[in-house]
């Protein structure tokens, strides 16, 4: 009913049932502000009704992967900022700092960009005791999950205020870093490899974290890759993990994925990742909704030139494959950076990149996370006192 008819019934009513003489203009004005009121009120009800609908319809959509241990025991630093802050502010009184590397906020003039942070921060599991993960020169203090390692991850994560991070080798998910990252604003969800018998805990795994203040999950999915096409019957212990994410309220969804493949150098190592990754990208291809963006991260575990491998590698594929993908530090610098994991092990130092965030090809990198010459890093390479992980973050500032 319009505005216009509720003031004429209005009108009729006050005449019929008012013995007050008022005039025909007073009795207009009055009627009208009831009948701005009351059409006011129609349409706040409604939306309001639509709203508690919307909300109940997000409560049924299934957005969470398998619930945590039941035995966990949450560090009780990790619920505690001040006692983080303290903690971290510890160990740069008594050790070197972080590297120093730069990353510009983009975001400052584009304020719809999104950070991007990747990084494998190496599993507690696979750099302790006997071997301390084979890392010769490291000192062994620094290779302390509890009293020195796990405050230096997170200083990294958090130092860069990213928007969507995504990591890898992370083995104290649900007991400190989940209840850490809430305690600076985020949330996250997690998948843990796969042991031999099929089972997952309890293994090192891949995490989507996300700044809740700006980014809302709408979404969460995972695939363990199978190798039906190379290994009939086997499931392969690499997972990744998918989430669907909308910026702020605007009701426009993207996807990101992380995982993490094989490791190490061979023919067939090479393959497995082509084929593992091939599958994580078709499954994204079949998510992806209407114009949804997508961003991919993660440790492939290989370069993007493979002269021991003649097929397709997968570097080629990813850039190759019909969602459109491409390299932001590509994008943004020209080339891949010069290394993203660098460390001595008793074969000697190795080098290069093998860590990427892939955007769409119509995205644009704003800017990068500075990768520091091979040169400024320590004699004892990575990780060390002044880096947590034998992996560098990766980040990216990007406009959709």
């Amino acid at each position: 009913m319009s505005i216009k008819a509720i003031r004429k019934d209005i009108v009729d009513t006050i005449n019929k049932t008012f013995d007050i003489k008022m005039s025909e203009k007073r009795i207009i004005v009055i009627a009208s502000a009831v009948a701005v009121v009351a059409v006011g009120a129609y349409y706040f009800l409604s939306s309001s009704s639509e709203e508690n609908n919307n909300r109940k319809n997000r409560k049924k959509r299934p957005t969470e992967p398998p619930l945590p241990p039941a035995n966990v025991n949450i560090d009780p630093v990790a619920t505690n900022k001040t006692k983080l802050k303290k903690a971290i502010q510890k160990l740069n009184e008594e050790f070197p700092k972080l590297l120093p590397r730069k990353f510009f906020n983009a975001r400052m003039f584009n304020p719809v960009a999104i950070r991007f942070l990747q990084f494998n921060m190496l599993a507690e599991e696979l750099s302790t005791e006997p071997d301390w993960g084979g890392f010769i020169e490291c000192p062994r203090q620094a290779l302390d999950f509890h009293k020195f390692r796990k405050f230096r991850v997170l200083e990294e994560i958090i130092r860069y205020d990213a928007d969507i991070i995504a990591v890898e080798e992370c083995d104290h998910f649900y007991d400190f870093f989940l209840p850490a990252l809430k305690s600076y604003g985020y949330d996250g969800r997690f998948f843990s490899k796969l042991n031999g018998d099929g089972s997952s805990q309890p293994r090192d795994g891949v995490a989507l974290f996300w700044n809740t203040k700006v980014i809302t999950l709408k979404g969460m999915d995972h695939v363990y890759y199978n190798s039906d096409e190379l290994e009939p019957g086997k499931l392969w212990s690499q997972v990744g993990v998918i989430g669907r994410f909308e910026r702020g309220h605007c009701g426009r969804t993207f996807l990101v994925a992380a995982t993490h493949l094989k490791a190490k150098k061979s023919i067939k190592n090479e393959k497995q990742r082509v084929h593992s990754l091939k599958q994580l990208l078709d499954k994204l291809k079949a998510m992806r909704g209407d114009n949804e963006n997508v961003v991919v991260m993660g440790d492939f575990n290989t370069s993007p030139v493979v002269d021991y491998h003649d097929g397709e590698c997968t570097y080629d594929m990813i850039n190759n494959h019909s969602l459109n993908l491409k390299s932001a530090y590509k994008c943004h610098g020209g080339s891949e950076p010069e290394y993203t994991t660098c460390k001595i092990r008793k074969n000697g130092e190795t080098c290069h990149t093998i860590d990427y965030i892939f955007i769409p090809n119509d995205a644009v990198a704003l800017s990068n996370l500075e990768i520091p010459s091979i040169d400024s890093l320590p004699k004892s390479r990575l990780p060390g006192f002044a880096y947590p992980s034998d992996h560098l973050s990766i980040g990216c500032d990007v406009l959709f």
